[in-house]
């Protein structure tokens, strides 16, 4: 008796994928049990969870954006007035937060001592 699996199974998507497949122990039942848990395998696959980056800090990449960007697309005169802005006023309120923290609310500038260091 041939205890191998085949079989075809049709997602809701509409597409058709076969599995077969041997079970450990020659048995007929073996055979059911590895047949349902392929077909559920491939009914349900794993969700692999998304990797989560966290966002740098506003001073880390401050300092990677005027080094990189600002340094290759900007005049002397221009990266300069960037690193000022950089220095007096974004670093004192919003260095050490996470740029995924800061939105609409962190910088709204009707804020009481909004940009006083």
């Amino acid at each position: 008796m041939d205890d191998r699996y085949r079989t075809l199974v049709h997602r809701l998507d509409g597409t058709t994928e076969r599995v077969s497949g041997t079970p450990t122990l020659n048995t007929k039942r073996a055979a059911e049990q590895a047949e349902r848990a392929h077909v559920d395998r491939v009914l349900r696959p794993p969700v692999a969870e998304p990797v989560k980056n966290e966002a740098p800090m506003l001073a880390a990449f401050g300092e990677r954006f005027l080094e990189t960007y600002a340094k290759a697309n900007n005049k002397p005169s221009e990266q300069a007035s960037k690193r000022l802005i950089m220095k007096r006023h974004l670093r004192p309120v919003f260095g050490t937060k996470r740029l995924d923290q800061i939105g609409r609310e962190t910088s709204r500038p009707s804020r009481p001592g909004f940009l006083q260091p």
